[in-house]
């Protein structure tokens, strides 16, 4: 027996491929970027969305399938940009560093304060912490156990 396929067809086309490369390489011509609408100051998955005329979730479901590459790496490509962007002009505080902050967070940065409480001699200094896991003490249980045999 066929498998009978249901639902919309697919507008997964080589045309709206290129309108996502289009959508990707505006961002590297600052001509071509301002003429988008919405304006955009960096890439995103919802500036994409907005330009080839997509839900969110088709984008994303595209990205996942293994036919669509192609799709895929442009997904990737979006992200990897916007990484560059917010950084340099984040440093360069172009952008609003709260925002970067924000939005770099999502690229794995994080904001980290680590206070060292050592005195200059020595006489202070940080607690040590020591992690001991269920495999730790079952193998102290274990040797222990092997000693109270050699005892008998």
């Amino acid at each position: 027996m066929t498998q009978v396929k249901r639902g919309r067809p697919t507008t997964y086309t080589d045309e709206m491929l290129n309108e996502a490369y289009d959508y990707l390489e505006a961002f590297l011509d600052d001509d071509k970027r301002r003429e988008l609408r919405p304006r955009q100051v960096f890439p995103s998955i919802e500036g994409l969305c907005a330009y080839i005329k997509r839900a969110r979730s088709t984008v994303y479901k595209w990205a996942e399938e293994e036919d669509k590459e192609e799709f895929s790496d442009i997904v990737k490509g979006i992200s990897e940009l916007q990484h560059l962007i917010l950084q340099n002009e984040g440093a360069a505080g172009t952008f609003n560093p709260t925002i970067s902050k924000l939005l770099l967070a999502k690229h794995g940065h994080s904001e980290r304060i680590v206070t060292d409480h050592t005195s200059s001699d020595g006489s202070m200094s940080s607690k040590v912490e020591v992690t001991v896991t269920k495999d730790d003490i079952d193998r102290v249980i274990g040797m222990l156990d092997d000693d109270d045999d050699d005892d008998e």
